[in-house]
């Protein structure tokens, strides 16, 4: 089973680059702790070896158009390049936005069999 993207469109980013606002605590953090929260985003991608690169502009040029990739989201790296470096904050916290709220959207249920239990029994006859 292929899991599949429910509800979006799969050409247009979900939450826009002024959507901060959507995760109060992100827009925070990532204005007023920006490294630390970088690293926090990276784990969250499962991205975890470009926690030490966080801090160079080209890793998150990067890292959005890797999003834009997966999600199949229009735009071009030349456009993820200008965008991070007007407002870095603010691409941290869409590209958080964007994986969290498409991340939870892939739906895959797997349902577990109950075991099947064989009984046996034996009747038996007085003669």
């Amino acid at each position: 089973m292929v899991p599949q993207q429910m509800g979006y469109a799969n050409n247009e980013w979900i939450h826009g680059l002024c959507s901060c606002f959507d995760n109060i605590p992100g827009c925070l953090a990532a204005c007023f702790c920006y490294p630390i929260y970088q690293c926090y985003v990276t784990c969250q991608l499962h991205e975890e070896a470009l926690c030490l690169l966080a801090g160079q502009p080209a890793t998150w040029t990067a890292v959005r158009a890797h999003i834009r990739g997966k999600f199949n989201i229009h735009g071009s790296i030349c456009g993820d390049c200008i965008i991070n470096h007007l407002c870095p904050c603010c691409v941290l916290c869409q590209v958080r936005n964007e994986w969290e709220s498409r991340h939870k959207s892939v739906g895959v249920v797997m349902q577990q069999q109950a075991p099947i239990v064989m009984q046996t029994t034996t009747t038996t006859t007085n003669p």
